[in-house]
């Protein structure tokens, strides 16, 4: 969902009154709730995941994006550690905290991660490089021993 410079404020209250949050998430953070999770991706953009909204035209304009990319959720003792063997970005806790969401690139594909969790992380990828990143990613996990669910 993407609102207008100008409903900024209305669009964040709209948030909190259709979703029951204090707040709206402040830019590359995220509200993870047990039936979805609201996640405030640029300045003016949001996503909502597990939950559908009636976003009203006036604030903005809102697209679904659920065919467009790849979700991997990568999780476990090794999912941080794995995750740094390809992207340039620091996940200690102290700097990329529960509720933190970055852009980032793997082997040249942009990628939105979301982390969800001490060592549980989603990681959305533009659909048509979902296997050949899919593939990356299990090579590299070899070394940390893993299991598909």
């Amino acid at each position: 969902m993407a609102c207008w410079p100008n409903t900024l404020s209305e669009t964040e209250n709209f948030f909190k009154k259709e979703l029951n949050v204090n707040n709206s998430p402040s830019f590359n953070k995220g509200i993870i709730k047990e039936e979805y999770s609201l996640w405030r991706m640029e300045p003016f953009k949001w996503w909502v995941l597990e939950k559908e909204l009636n976003f009203p035209n006036e604030l903005g304009t809102s697209l679904d994006m659920s065919h467009s990319f790849t979700c991997i959720n990568i999780f476990g003792d090794n999912a941080t550690l794995l995750l740094n063997r390809h992207l340039p970005i620091d996940l200690r806790e102290n700097k990329f905290p529960t509720a933190s969401s970055a852009s980032s690139a793997i082997h040249h594909v942009s990628i939105k991660l979301l982390k969800i969790s001490n060592n549980n992380y989603y990681l959305l990828i533009p659909r048509g490089f979902g296997l050949s990143i899919w593939e990356i990613l299990l090579e590299t996990a070899k070394q940390f021993g893993y299991e598909i669910k």
